[in-house]
Parts: C-alpha cells; sequence; structure tokens
C-alpha cells in the first residue's frame, strides 16, 4: 500500500512545479509587446501610432513621405512629450543584430546614440537595410526602460512588404534587454507537464 506521506509527497511536486513555472512566467523581466506584423506600406499615407508597453500612451510614430517612386521613404519620430528615443546615427536608424544588449550605460555602436527622429528607411539614400533590430528607450511611470524594435524593410526601393515584425521591453526600470530575446513561458509550462506527466505514469505502475 502507497504511504500517504508519498502520494502528499508528489502532489506537492506537482503543484511545487506548477508554482515555479507561474512564477517565472510572472516574474519575467523582458515581456512581448501586443506590437506584431504591423504593415508599414501605409504609413506614407497615414502616420501610424506605437505603444510598445500597452499602457495606452503613444511612444513613437512612424510616417512616411511618397514623393515619387524614387523617394520613397519612413521615418522614426515621436510625439510631443515623449521620451522614447531609437539608437541611430547621424538621424539614421542603426540597423543592429540580434544578441546585441542593450543595458544602461551600454556602449554604443560607434557613432551612435539615441535620437528621437531618425531616418528608418530611405532607398534613394541608400538606406535600405532589410530585416534587422532597433534598440529603443522610452519612460514608463517616469522611469527609463530599454526594448527592441524587429523590422522587416523592402531592397527593392518600395515599401512593399514593409513590416514592423515584433516588439519586446523590459518592465524593470534600467534593466538591460538581449535584442531579439523573450522569455519563453510556453517552455516552462511544457517542462511542468512532462513531469507531471512522468508522476502521473509511476504512480500508476508503482
Amino acid at each position: 500500500m502507497k504511504s500517504p506521506i508519498g502520494k502528499a509527497a508528489k502532489i506537492g511536486t506537482v503543484a511545487g512545479l506548477a508554482a515555479l513555472a507561474a512564477s517565472e512566467a510572472a516574474n519575467a523581466a523582458v515581456v512581448a509587446s501586443s506590437i506584431s506584423m504591423v504593415d508599414l506600406s501605409v504609413a506614407p499615407d497615414s502616420t501610424i501610432a506605437f505603444d510598445i508597453d500597452g499602457n495606452g500612451t503613444t511612444d513613437f510614430q512612424i510616417w512616411g513621405d511618397r514623393f515619387d517612386v524614387a523617394n520613397t521613404a519612413l521615418y522614426f519620430t515621436t510625439p510631443n512629450g515623449s521620451l522614447t528615443r531609437i539608437i541611430g546615427s547621424g538621424s539614421v536608424v542603426t540597423p543592429l543584430a540580434g544578441g546585441f544588449q542593450l543595458a544602461n550605460g551600454a556602449l554604443l555602436p560607434n557613432g551612435s546614440m539615441f535620437e528621437s527622429w531618425s531616418e528608418l528607411y530611405f532607398p534613394a539614400g541608400g538606406n535600405s537595410a532589410g530585416e534587422f533590430y532597433a534598440g529603443v528607450q522610452f519612460s514608463r511611470n517616469g522611469e527609463l526602460h530599454y526594448g527592441w524594435l524587429q523590422f522587416d524593410l523592402p531592397t527593392d526601393g518600395t515599401l512593399n512588404g514593409a513590416t514592423l515584425v515584433s516588439a519586446a521591453w523590459n518592465d524593470e526600470a534600467y534593466g538591460s534587454v538581449t535584442l531579439g530575446a523573450v522569455p519563453e513561458p510556453s517552455a516552462l509550462m511544457l517542462a511542468f507537464a512532462g513531469a507531471a506527466a512522468g508522476l502521473v505514469v509511476r504512480r500508476r505502475f508503482a
């Protein structure tokens, strides 16, 4: 006959794993933004406003010019009063690779700084970076936060397929972010499910 203590221990282990998974997900510092697969091809006709942290405040805008096909362009700007800044050089967004770590006081790429206005896409001027990440900082409840934006921009001089793919930010003030990286709570839950299933099987054959 199975000991009640052993049975309780198993139940406690499962509950503990569930609590751990929930805790890890709840305490994850870097969180995915609701920004996902936004079509930027319409920006020259209508300025697109973005709220990276979902608090109801516009953090930045993307707008464009379509003087003619050769001068199609997109720009990153911030509304009046916004403290959002993007990493750029010479008022041109600096394309960054996944894995770049952005933190308070971090060393930025040579010649780059945080700018409130930057050229995002201007093929006629040689700026059509394709797929890349951009680093941003913004203010939330009076404190500075860091995040990243993932872009997929055309290389054919048009706006066809121009997309803001995804974004993420650190919900801890001044906390660092690694561009392209977000926590995966689903993996924690899968680990919990697997462990729980293993315990059930052991109990069945015990």
